[in-house]
This record gives structure tokens, C-alpha cells and sequence, in this order.
């Protein structure tokens, strides 16, 4: 596989929202109340909103997803007006909120309110996973400061009296993410769940959908408990034919990852793991030692997942030798990374990630097994060619990476620069990689910013 990269920039970007309190932090909680600048009927919706809730409430913003403020319009039931939401808390009430209000006959009015299943508001999304054209309202609530999260299901209904809305689902869980994942018109809710017993942790997917005016369990499998944390969550369909898979990230420990990957399997009408072995039901398939996401890595519309293996070095304990002191030795991982194919995993791409100064050096194919990078320090990789049978090597090309505020182009005059961002990425040729064609164009190629 002998391909030309282009430099492409990979930006993980983590978004920290702190609703409704930046630049607020000596201003009593009753400030809080008050909402970002609204006028005409959005007023007239505040206004309603104080009169139901009374002066003690205080607005209570979810922290992720989609919708960021107190305050959410949707047109939920597709008539061409918006419905609004309005999250809250009553002040030395510990529980969030949420309040359902619809504009009839000329003026906001209140048509629901519901105590929350967690002290702050998490996300909210509106899902038709009937097919009825109109939304069901999926809120999260967060519970503490943990991962757990519980899912209140809210749909619209008439009774006798007026229109209103009712909770069919309350569901605890971890992650989260809707699609069609049985291809049946409709959407899902997919779910991971933890519980804890006597006998150890149990983490199962779970397929949520809409039935007769509740939420059921559709489908449901088990999956690595030994996870500490879920990262991220993706969906990807790459064909007509293809299921949708579910691809979820998860940290087991600190350091080491894992993706665990759950579509719906038509003919057997069940969730489907094909990466957690029954038997010892763990996920050691899509293992690596750095806390790296899966992602798109060679830009061809599909989701890979790195696997890595220890790349071994050659025994020249000389080489890890400091002036002052000997060099701890620093393990380098050869990443495969792998599409999904039916049930298996296929490698698409090399390479090795250096975590501590965010890059990431792409490898060919041709050169595994027998090219190999040893650590002088953290800054310093060195890659060099190994014969097994002569059981010799020679060093081709090093990689340093330097912080961009003490670069020196005096000091680095032999290094040429592969790629300039917050360090300096740049590499020194030896005669023998110049000797089977190495240049510094084809090094800054195969170098990728990966920041974790």
C-alpha cells in the first residue's frame, strides 16, 4: 500500500460550557434568572414562565448537547408554531426541571411540568421515533458528578381537558445516540448502561424503541464491563446494504482504549458485539495503550479503529544511555488502523503516534517488520532499518519534536521542518536514508497532528 498523504490537520476539540454563569461569579443566583435579551413573544414566554414557576426559580441550562440555553423552541408537533422548554431548578430545590409551555390563543400558557430524575440538565433532543411527524422530547439528567446519566423519554397526548405531555421512559445509562439502526424508517435510541452486583460490573447495549405509546427494550448486549469511561460515541452506515454501527469509545484505566462496535443484525433481529469474546467477556480485539479516538484517519468517509501491538526494538541497550543517567526505556506501539468488514476488522493503515507531542508518523505497509523507531527521549524518535537474518540495523532518520518558542534555526540548521504548530516538528536524514530515497518531502507527508 503505497499511497501519498497529504498533511492534514486531526482536532480533537473538547467543549466546556458553563451555562449562564461566565463573567457571573459574584453576582448572587438570582441573577441567574434572568435570560439572555428577548423580545416580542419570547417575552411575553418569560413572563409566562415566572408566573408558573414563581420568583425562587432559577434557570438551569443543559451542559452538552445541541441546545446550550434555559430556554428551547422546536416546533415538536410539526404545525408550523414552536413549542418552548424551559429548564430549571427552584432555589435550595436540588433537582432540575423541566416546564412544557405552547402558545394558545394568543399568549404562552404552561401545559406540563416535570421534576427531573437528576440535579442538572445534561442534553435535550427531539426525535419522531414513532413516524408520526411529531418529536418525542429525550432529556438527560446528570447525577452528580458522575458518568451516570438517567434518559426521560416526553411525549405529547390529549386527554379530555387539553394537550399536554407525559414521561414513558426514564432509563439510566452512561452514552447515548439516536439513528434508524433497524432500518426501519424509524429512529432509535441506543444506550449503554452500567450496573454493579455481588459478582462485578455489568455493561449492556441497549436498543430503545417506540411501541404502542411506550419505550421498550428492543434489543439489548453485553459489553465489556472492565471499561472506566465512555469517550465518545459515533454512528456510521456506509452503504444501503450496510447496518448502521454504533462505535463507542471507552478508557480502560487511564491510558488504554478501546471501541466497542454494536450494529442490529436483521436476520437474527438482536444486537450484535462481533469484537467481545464470549468467553472471556472482554474486548481485546480493538485494544491499544494510548487514549486514542477512533476516527476517519485516511479520509475516505469511513470510521477506523486503532489497534496497537508493541513494536519491538532492537537490543542496543547503548543507544538508551543518557549523559547523566540511563534513559527510562519508552515503549513505542505499532497503531493498525482498522475498518470494520462484516464481522472483522481490516487493516487500512500504519502507523506510530508519539501522545506526548501530539503527531503521528504514517508507516507503509512494505515497511513493517522491518523498519522500527527506539526512543532516545520523549522529543527524540529515531526510525531505522533491521535485518533479522544479519540481525543489523542502521539508523535512517530521526524525528525531534522542539516547542515552537525555543526553536532555532541555527541550532537545528541540518533538521529539516516537516510540520510548524505549537511544537516543531522536524527530522534529520542519515546517509543511508538518503541512499534509498528519503527526503524531507516525503517525511512531512506521513506526518499528521494527532492532539488526545
Amino acid at each position: 500500500m503505497k499511497r501519498i498523504f497529504s498533511a492534514i490537520i486531526l482536532l480533537a476539540v473538547i467543549a466546556a460550557s458553563f451555562s449562564g454563569c461566565s463573567g457571573q461569579f459574584y453576582k448572587p443566583v438570582e441573577s441567574l434568572m434572568k435570560p439572555p435579551s428577548f423580545s416580542g413573544m419570547n417575552e411575553a414566554l418569560i413572563d409566562a414562565f415566572k408566573n408558573h414557576a414563581g420568583e425562587n426559580a432559577v434557570f438551569s441550562p443543559p451542559s452538552g448537547g445541541d441546545h446550550k440555553s434555559a430556554v428551547v423552541t422546536e416546533d415538536i408537533d410539526s404545525d408550523g408554531r414552536e413549542e418552548a422548554l424551559i429548564f430549571y431548578s427552584q432555589k435550595n430545590e436540588g433537582d432540575a426541571r423541566v416546564s412544557f409551555f405552547d402558545y394558545i390563543d394568543g399568549a404562552w400558557r404552561n401545559i406540563a411540568d416535570f421534576g427531573g430524575s437528576g440535579d442538572s440538565v445534561d442534553s435535550v433532543k427531539f426525535v419522531d421515533m414513532d413516524g408520526n411527524g411529531e418529536a418525542e422530547v429525550l432529556v438527560s439528567w446528570k447525577v452528580g458528578t458522575t458518568s451516570g446519566r438517567i434518559l426521560s423519554v416526553y411525549v405529547a397526548y390529549s386527554d379530555s381537558f387539553k394537550s399536554t405531555y407525559k414521561e414513558i421512559a426514564n432509563e439510566s445509562y452512561e452514552i447515548m445516540t439516536c439513528a434508524d439502526f433497524d432500518s426501519d424508517g424509524l429512529d432509535e435510541a441506543f444506550i449503554i448502561s452500567r450496573t454493579v452486583g455481588a459478582s462485578g460490573n455489568q455493561c449492556t447495549g441497549k436498543m430503545l424503541k417506540y411501541n404502542s405509546d411506550s419505550i421498550v427494550v428492543a434489543g439489548n448486549v453485553s459489553l465489556d464491563a472492565n471499561v472506566s469511561k465512555y469517550t465518545s460515541i459515533k454512528t456510521e452506515k456506509t452503504d444501503e446494504n450496510s447496518p448502521m454501527r454504533v462505535y463507542v469509545d471507552a478508557l480502560k484505566g487511564n491510558e488504554q482504549m478501546i471501541t466497542e462496535v454494536v450494529y442490529w443484525n436483521k436476520e437474527s433481529g438482536e444486537l450484535v458485539a462481533p469484537f467481545l469474546d464470549s468467553e472471556t467477556m472482554t474486548n481485546s480485539a480493538t485494544l491499544r495503550y494510548q487514549p486514542v479516538g477512533c476516527m476517519d484517519i485516511n479520509n475516505d468517509g469511513t470510521i477506523d479503529i486503532p489497534v496497537q501491538t508493541i513494536m519491538l526494538p532492537v537490543d542496543t541497550s547503548d543507544f538508551y544511555v543518557d549523559l547523566v543517567a540511563q534513559a527510562t526505556f519508552q515503549e513505542i506501539y505499532l497503531t493498525e488502523w482498522m475498518n470494520v468488514s462484516g464481522n472483522k476488522l481490516v487493516t487500512v493503515e500504519y502507523s506510530v503516534i508519539n501522545s506526548q507531542n501530539s503527531y503521528m508518523f504514517l508507516l507503509e505497509e512494505h515497511e513493517i517488520g522491518t523498519i522500527y523507531v527506539k526512543s532516545r527521549t520523549e522529543n527524540c524518535w529515531v526510525f531505522y532499518a533491521y535485518d533479522e537474518q544479519s540481525k543489523s540495523g542502521s539508523d535512517l532518520f530521526s524525528v525531534l519534536s522542539i516547542p515552537e518558542d525555543e526553536w532555532n534555526e541555527k541550532s537545528y540548521e541540518q533538521y529539516a521542518v516537516l510540520y510548524e504548530g505549537d511544537n516543531i516538528i522536524c527530522a534529520y536524514i542519515s546517509s543511508a536514508g538518503k541512499a534509498i530515497g528519503i527526503d524531507s518531502l516525503k517525511l512531512s507527508q506521513r506526518v499528521m497532528y494527532l492532539k488526545l
